[in-house]
Order: structure tokens, then sequence, then C-alpha cells
């Protein structure tokens, strides 16, 4: 309820206090986030909104060696702000952490970090395959202990293409695969678009000059 005063100037008067009262009565609809494991929220929780105005913008932000899944509702964008809001809502932002770290404790121990031979850029049984890409090629099941270089993904020229295609392993999370080509190995390097369908990642560049070289990168996100 609202309770809103004025003073008369003259004609209706409330007993001796000279002021009138009148009362409204309206629904607050109230907005609730929530944070589960893995992650914090950036915005005002909760909020209390009259019907059909908008909320203010709510941010799911994952901590470290984590990556935002989804809010419990089902939807995907990390930042959300509720639009002509018709009634209460409650939701959580689901976190997720980076598997890249689960497999890392798998196979260098629970308190395994990224540095020492448990490091993203580390090769530390020597089969020239670091770390990172032993997860990104061959999955959170693959010892880096006997993963073989030769199992890799190899470039292929085909027709009037140089082609890297691979198929994404089952259980990899929180990379991005990409690649990028160059005619000179100098600081010429250029983005190539992924042209796959999920799980397979196809990056193909012509082959239209005396030279061309063709290199996969993977991030953590």
């Amino acid at each position: 309820q609202l309770r809103a005063r004025g003073v008369t100037s003259g004609g209706y008067r409330n007993g001796s206090s000279g002021l009138i009262e009148q009362v409204t009565s309206f629904t607050l609809y109230t907005l609730t986030y929530a944070a589960g494991a893995n992650g914090t929220l950036s915005g005002t929780t909760p909020q209390s909104v009259v019907p059909g105005a908008n909320g203010t913008e709510v941010t799911a932000v994952p901590a470290a060696n984590s990556h935002f899944v989804s809010w419990s509702d089902g939807v995907l964008t990390a930042a959300r702000t509720e639009t002509n809001v018709t009634a209460d809502r409650s939701v959580t932002a689901n976190f997720s952490l980076n598997t890249v770290n689960t497999w890392r404790e798998t196979y260098f121990g629970p308190t395994a970090t990224n540095s020492g031979n448990a490091a993203n850029t580390a090769d530390p049984y020597h089969t020239g395959v670091q770390n990172l890409l032993v997860y990104a090629f061959f999955g959170p099941a693959q010892n880096p202990a006997t993963v073989q270089i030769s199992q890799l993904p190899q470039a292929i020229a085909s027709g009037n293409f140089l082609s890297y295609e691979f198929t994404e392993p089952s259980g990899v999370s929180g990379l991005t695969y990409g690649a990028e080509w160059s005619a000179t190995l100098g600081n010429d390097w250029q983005p190539v678009t992924d042209t796959g369908i999920a799980p397979v990642h196809t990056f193909r560049v012509p082959l239209d000059g005396p030279k061309k070289f063709l290199r996969l990168r993977v991030t953590t996100q």
C-alpha cells in the first residue's frame, strides 16, 4: 500500500490536523536472483517492480576456472533484464567448472592448478602434446602420459583448399576452437571461420597463392 498525504487549502479538513488522507492499493512484484556454486551476481536482488514495468539488469559472473551455463528458467545469456513484469520471479544462475580443471585434477592430483607440470602449456611426459591440447582433442578421459602426437588433427590439402576438420570430443567444455592462416609465417596471421556443424569443426582456406599456412588455436573461455 502507498499512503499519500496532502495539506488542504480549504474545504474539507480531517479533524484538527489540517490534512487529508488518501490510500491507494496496488501490487508490487518481486524479482529474486541467486547464484549457484562457482559464481556470483552483479546487480540488485531482490527487486520490487510495479506491474508492467521493467527490472534492472542482473549479470551472472563465473568464478575463476568456471563458466556460466544458464539460468534456471532456461535463459542462456549471462546478463538479463526482466521486462513488462506481470508476476513474481525467482531464478538461479547455474555455473560449471571448466572441465579442463577437472581433467587436470584427475591426472595431476586434487590440488593441481594451471601451473608447473599441470599447466595448460606444459608437456610433462614429453609427448609433444601440451596438456590443454590433450584435453581439447582427446577428451576428459585421455591420460596425458599415453597421448600420441600423430593422433592430433592434421591439415589436409585437397582440391584448391587447405583445411582442418575434426570432431570435438564428448565431455569437453569451456574451450574455444579457432584457426588462423598466413602466407609468410610472419605477422600476417588471419582468423578462419569455423564452418562445421557441432560437434564437428571445419576450418578451410583456398590455396590461391604460392604459399599458405594454417594453424589451429585452442583457448579457455
